[in-house]
């Protein structure tokens, strides 16, 4: 009645815990990966002012898309 009872009869709860816990690391493992990768996001007016100076839109638009944006 040594390693048999652990297995089959006392210890059943511990496998089911072993797997959860396997799970959950993998679940935190990807999400954390995920968040890390995710470059930071600009703002619209930093966008704004970039295609303004590439001169993809002229000085004009750039004031009124600035007037909508604030």
């Amino acid at each position: 009645m040594g390693h048999e009872y652990f297995w089959f009869g006392g210890g059943m709860w511990f496998m089911p815990l072993i797997g959860i816990s396997i799970l959950l690391s993998i679940l935190f493992y990807i999400f954390k990966r995920t968040n890390s990768t995710s470059e930071p996001k600009e703002s619209a007016i930093e966008i704004l002012k970039k295609r303004y100076a590439k001169g993809e839109i002229t000085k004009n638009e750039f004031e009124q898309m600035r007037k909508d944006i604030i």
